[in-house]
């Protein structure tokens, strides 16, 4: 996971979950994070950005994938982009209430172009986004909605302790657990 900003006033957060598990699947993950940040702060588009990582992980002589769950936010106009390929849903916490943000999209590095898809949302001050790896959804039983939507939570960080006790709880530890939590505040 990895939260970075870049002198074209984005903030971005991100969750690379590689396919698997073991120190394969870590080094996949760690590497397509590293990857996506250093080309986003050249500013290179992210159609483009996305292309080049699927065929770095393409070219590799074993099978290589990773989801990729990036969220874009323009820092002037509050504006986000959920750029999803192979990722988890991602949820929007406004008030009481839910907006569940998908996409039933490949990992990268499974076909020879990029498969991607991009969700445009206008965020509000006071609202919570929340990106999660596979590992940390709470199965269908709808503990994590419930969650979410039971419960007024005064910061990122409160949030975020409660969706992993909640994963951990619920889950086999079988999995990654990796979580993202962003605020977002009135900049005056």
């Amino acid at each position: 996971m990895k939260d970075f900003e870049t002198a074209q006033n984005y903030f971005y957060t991100l969750i690379c979950d590689g396919m698997g598990s073991g120190r394969e699947a870590a080094f996949t993950s760690r590497l397509a994070a590293i990857f996506i940040e250093k080309l986003m702060h050249c500013a290179t588009p992210k159609n483009v950005t996305l292309e080049m990582l699927n065929a770095f992980l393409m070219s590799k002589t074993d099978e290589t994938f990773t989801t990729v769950d990036l969220l874009e936010i323009d820092l002037l106009s509050g504006e986000a982009h959920f750029i999803k390929a192979g990722a988890a849903a991602s949820y929007v916490l406004r008030g009481e209430r839910l907006h569940r943000i998908e996409s039933h999209t490949p990992p990268a590095g499974i076909l020879r172009s990029m498969c991607a898809e991009q969700t445009t949302f206008r965020l509000l001050p006071g609202d919570f986004v929340i990106l999660l790896s596979d590992g940390a959804e709470t199965g269908e039983d709808g503990a994590l909605i419930r969650l979410l939507t039971e419960r007024n939570f005064e910061n990122a960080a409160l949030l975020c302790d409660r969706i992993f006790s909640l994963a951990r709880e619920s889950g086999e530890g079988r999995d990654d657990l990796s979580v993202s939590v962003v605020r977002v505040m009135n900049s005056k």
